[in-house]
């Protein structure tokens, strides 16, 4: 089946009496958020090994003041969202800044301005092990209630490093052969 996939514009091109053409992979890979899907539609049948729940938290930020929040992942479990987590404001000001950590790394590289709703994409930090921290930080003159919304993915660790990471670099793999055929480089 690989090699009719692969073939496929060479046949296309006969049928067409077209000139021959050179094989050109095609291979459609799964991002993180398409596997989570996946597992999301069949959590039903795999109770307690991955859930999908949606947070929503509001803090009070008094003027001049930093709050932090941290939440953590449960032991034995993985989050793997990337995207979006939101931050909205009852009060946005240009001196209301966010930091987003994950398991201490900076998601943020420096301090978002809350002048308008924010979203994040986690990016390379969108495996999750220990915990994400918001900090958050008003130098306005005026209290702000902030409010945090993200969905989870959250997947036993057994499950994430005997399929979901597999899934993952076996997508990898797939492209680092297409681009070598064509005299790329491997990822």
């Amino acid at each position: 089946m690989k090699e009719g996939l692969l073939n496929l514009p060479a046949r296309i091109a006969k049928k067409t009496n077209q000139e021959d053409v050179s094989p050109i992979p095609a291979v459609i890979p799964m991002e993180p958020e398409t596997v989570n899907r996946i597992m999301q539609a069949y959590a039903g049948e795999r109770p307690g090994e991955f859930f999908f729940p949606n947070y929503q938290l509001t803090f009070l930020v008094p003027a001049g003041a930093t709050v932090v929040f941290i939440y953590n992942i449960p032991a034995n479990f993985v989050c793997t969202r990337q995207k979006y987590s939101k931050i909205l404001s009852d009060y946005y000001h240009p001196d209301i800044a966010v930091m987003l950590y994950v398991d201490g790394a900076s998601v943020t590289p420096f301090p978002a301005s809350l002048a308008q709703p924010l979203e994040f994409d986690y990016g390379e930090h969108y495996v999750k092990r220990r915990n994400v921290t918001i900090q958050m930080t008003n130098n306005s003159a005026r209290d702000a209630q902030l409010t945090f919304f993200t969905f989870c993915s959250i997947i036993h660790v057994d499950i994430y490093e005997r399929w979901y990471r597999l899934l993952v670099e076996k997508q990898v793999d797939c492209l680092n052969e297409c681009v070598l055929e064509k005299g790329g480089r491997r990822l």
